[in-house]
């Protein structure tokens, strides 16, 4: 034992040595974990301001830990490796955060310490090959003979890197020259052949390489072409097809080709001279339209009645300007990453800079549960829903706890964060299923204008969201099976198989020891989502069973271990989801024509109301019609769209199992939008009939109505989804002064219910008791009957009884019609009156009563 103990950090240090030297991407990688670690560390006890601490450690959670293990691990793709990177890092994070909630163990600095810690040794035992003075080798696709290929530059083409294929130098000694007479014996040096057609190919015949040219770049002599020899069968690691030109010794520099683009001189100049204009315009206009507006201008028709004009032509350049770098070839990518920004900012940094405190009344409910465990370091009830899936709260738990800010800030802006974070695996996707450059950027355009469904909030579904789509990059980056000889049974699947190959782009070659890695991590992932949150577990499920199942995602044991892994967590916690009606079967045309914005099948509304709804279902027919379309006609090869189709289609199954409290369908918009947003944009690039200034206008147009409708889905209840500072105070009073085990009572739950660490003291676990039924919905006078009908409701629980009152309750019940306008205000002035109630706390925009009757 002793002399393993002392050869064990010898063999460590060489083992670190034998790795290849950090270059490029897995560098930066190893960089970002060290200095992440090192910052994480240092910066949570100093006496700085909260906000910065909490950007520091936001950025060590999304990046630290995956950054500090991927720069051990040759990725090769640099966008896959930073997806991999935010999504790994995440998990680790998260895990790390449920532990301590599950084993009461609650030590926020130390565990985050602990993590910066592994990261900083981590990231610098990366860097032990290049300390020990070993050359490192280029990194990526620019490794090898062959310069890096560019598209175009000021009207000069190259090659693109199909057009020539580069042979590595043979060496004598290797066996496939063992057989050849030393005269045939290929030359050491590197050849570059040029690409063959298919009219160049007559027979397949073996080259004798030529002998080498004195000058780099001329021509050898011509190869020398002969038969093999009876019998002897082909191999195929030295056989190609015969090749009608000579061969080229080497290549210095890519030769330029003149070619003429056709590109409109209108796009031309306007991408030239306007494109970085349009984008700082956008910016300024929405800058100054949010300045100009006021939350106090909010409606029936939501967000978009009050903004100033200024904001639809923010949205409108930032859109313009980028379908114009896209018809352009999607050649400045730094511009168009920064349309991206802009409109993420425009949809959803909007009404955080109206609207001070968190949007949403069931934001207010998850920000109690990390009050909770920020106060109490562990679970405390077992049967609410959201401790028996902790993870996501006890995450953010932890990074306000140790950077000291609030969580209604972070509430606030954690849409912004949470869409920003959404398009970067999904952009690492596109690009692993698509050679078309320009896909990419113009699918996560698609998918931000077309995402109404508003699950960015501060939630268990946003942050599994990003998670899923990890799990997503995962099977396909590296799990996808390779198109080739189809031996499956029965037969009509191997021709189902066939057909979705057809046209399917070059799938990336992975090891057997990547694809372990994979699975693994893909496991672990996963795992995250379960423990997270109650229904993203099966719409991944779904779409790894529909991969599978089309043979678009190789090992089959992916659906039964990711199944288990759900089952596994959910039997033990089957009670709690069945108390909330999560598992009931629903009628999907009922849910979708009726279950809109959650409005009553008997309530009347407002126009904006009926407005909102007719949009939002006109956008979504629209969305899944025209991308069932682009599948249609894409048929006869319909490899390329096989992968997008199923991931955008397989989500309805779980609408048959699950009903999630009537919430399912936005659960499988929001799944089902992206590859939809993918197909849409397949569908746009090969309209090439049309004239290009022609389609980016019309292309405009389009997703700028689109983005409208978007914002009206999401932001269209903004009258009553807003909550002023007294009703947030008033709900804080109320939650943090109320006797134990008293009964809440509200006539709707539209308030910020349960946003204190006491929630659970309270009757129902802080739950609002509604009041609605014992009020009257035809009239909006009060009578004493209706008072008596008030006071009977308050006796019936046997327990200190409490009515909260709130302007957004009146704001709530006018936009669905529950009640005639005036009810609410007149039960606030008859039970000022009534000696059966006494005011408990009152603010401006709020009044809490206490029943004080016999």
């Amino acid at each position: 034992m002793s002399r393993l103990s002392t050869l064990a950090p010898g063999r460590l240090w060489e083992a670190l040595l034998a790795r290849p030297v950090p270059t490029g991407v897995n560098a930066a990688l190893a960089w970002t974990g060290l200095g992440l670690g090192v910052l994480a560390a240092v910066v949570v006890p100093l006496p700085v301001v909260p906000v910065a601490k909490f950007f520091v450690v936001l950025a060590f959670a999304c990046f630290g830990p995956g950054a500090a293990l991927l720069a051990h691990v040759r990725l090769g793709d640099a966008v896959a490796a930073w997806a991999m990177t935010l999504v790994l890092s995440l998990s680790l994070f998260a895990l790390g955060a449920a532990v301590m909630v599950w084993t009461a163990n609650w030590h926020p600095y130390p565990e985050l310490l602990g993590y910066a810690v592994v990261a900083v040794l981590s990231s610098t035992a990366a860097f032990a090959p290049a300390l020990a003075g070993r050359a490192g080798l280029p990194d990526g696709p620019t490794a090898g003979p062959l310069p890096r290929q560019r598209d175009r530059r000021r009207g000069v083409f190259y090659e693109p890197a199909d057009t020539t294929r580069v042979l590595p130098r043979i060496p004598a000694q290797r066996p496939v020259a063992a057989d050849l007479r030393p005269e045939e014996r290929p030359a050491e040096r590197t050849a570059v052949i040029p690409r063959i057609g298919p009219g160049d190919v007559e027979s397949t015949q073996v080259i004798k390489p030529g002998v080498p040219a004195a000058g780099a770049g001329r021509l050898a002599r011509e190869p020398v072409l002969f038969q093999p020899p009876a019998g002897r069968p082909p191999d195929l690691t030295r056989w190609i097809p015969r090749i009608r030109e000579p061969i080229r010794e080497t290549v210095a520099e890519p030769a330029p080709v003149r070619q003429r683009t056709g590109e409109p001189w209108i796009l031309r100049l306007v991408s030239v001279v306007f494109g970085p204009a349009f984008l700082v315009s956008s910016v300024l206009y929405w800058t100054a339209a949010v300045r100009m507006s006021s939350a106090a201008k909010v409606g029936d028709y939501g967000l978009l009645q009050a903004m100033h004009p200024y904001f639809y032509v923010a949205l409108g350049l930032c859109v313009f300007g980028f379908l114009v770098e896209i018809a352009r070839g999607a050649r400045r990518t730094w511009l168009l990453a920064g349309y991206v920004v802009v409109l993420i900012l425009i949809l959803h940094a909007t009404v955080p800079s109206l609207v001070y405190e968190p949007e949403y009344a069931w934001t207010y409910k998850h920000i109690g549960v990390i009050e909770l465990f920020k106060a109490r370091g562990g679970i405390v009830n077992v049967t609410d829903i959201y401790q028996a899936w902790p993870t996501f709260f006890a995450t953010v738990a932890q990074l306000s706890a140790v950077s000291g800010l609030g969580t209604l800030r972070i509430a606030a802006w954690a849409p912004v964060f949470f869409d920003a974070l959404d398009c970067l695996p999904l952009f690492a996707i596109v690009r692993s299923l698509t050679d078309d450059r320009r896909l990419p950027y113009l699918t996560v355009l698609i998918f931000s204008c077309l995402n109404w469904v508003a699950q960015d909030y501060l939630s268990p579904q946003a942050f599994t969201y990003v998670l899923a789509l990890g799990a997503v990059l995962i099977m396909l980056r590296w799990l996808r099976r390779v198109p080739g000889p189809i031996s499956v049974w029965p037969r009509w699947l191997a021709r189902l198989w066939k057909w979705l190959h057809t046209g399917l782009a070059e799938v990336p070659y992975v090891s057997r020891r990547a694809e372990r890695a994979a699975l693994f991590t893909l496991y672990v992932v996963y795992l995250l989502v379960v423990i997270s949150h109650q229904l993203s577990p099966y719409l991944v499920a779904l779409s790894a069973t529909g991969l599978v199942a089309l043979g678009l995602v190789k090992s089959w044991r992916i659906v039964p271990i990711l199944l288990g892994i759900s089952v596994v967590y959910l039997l033990p916690h089957y009670d709690v989801v069945d108390h909330y009606g999560l598992f009931n079967g629903l009628n999907i045309f009922s849910t979708f024509l009726h279950g809109t914005q959650g409005v009553a099948p008997d309530a009347v509304g407002t126009a904006g109301r009926a407005l909102s709804v007719k949009l939002v279902q006109i956008l979504s027919v629209l969305m899944w019609g025209l991308s069932a379309l682009t599948v249609l006609t894409s048929r006869e090869r319909l490899g390329p769209v096989a992968v997008p189709a199923t991931l955008a289609f397989a989500p309805f199954a779980v609408m048959f199992g699950q009903g999630y409290g009537g919430e399912a369908i936005y659960r499988v918009y929001l799944f089902s939008v992206p590859w939809c947003a993918y197909l849409l944009g397949t569908l746009a690039l090969r309209l090439r009939r049309i004239p290009r200034p022609v389609g980016v206008v019309g292309a405009t147009a389009l997703l700028t109505a689109a983005a409208l409708v978007s914002i009206q889905g999401a932001h269209g209840q903004l009258t009553f989804d807003r909550f002023s500072r007294t009703e947030v105070e008033a709900s804080r009073y109320a939650y943090l002064h109320l006797p134990r085990d008293a009964v809440l009572i509200a006539p709707a739950g539209n308030f910020p219910a349960k946003l204190t660490a006491t929630y659970g003291d309270l009757d129902a676990n802080g739950d609002p008791q509604n009041l609605l039924n014992s009020l009257p919905t035809d009239r909006s006078t009060i009578t004493s009957d209706d008072m008596a009908a008030v006071d009977s409701f308050a006796q019936g629980y046997r327990a200190p009884a409490y009515v909260i009152l709130t302007h957004s309750m009146i704001a709530y019940g006018h936009y669905f019609g529950y009640w005639r306008d005036g009810m609410l205000e007149n039960l606030n002035a008859a039970m000022a009156k009534s000696p059966d109630w006494k005011v408990f706390y009152q603010a401006p925009d709020a009044v809490v009563y206490q029943y004080v009757g016999g």
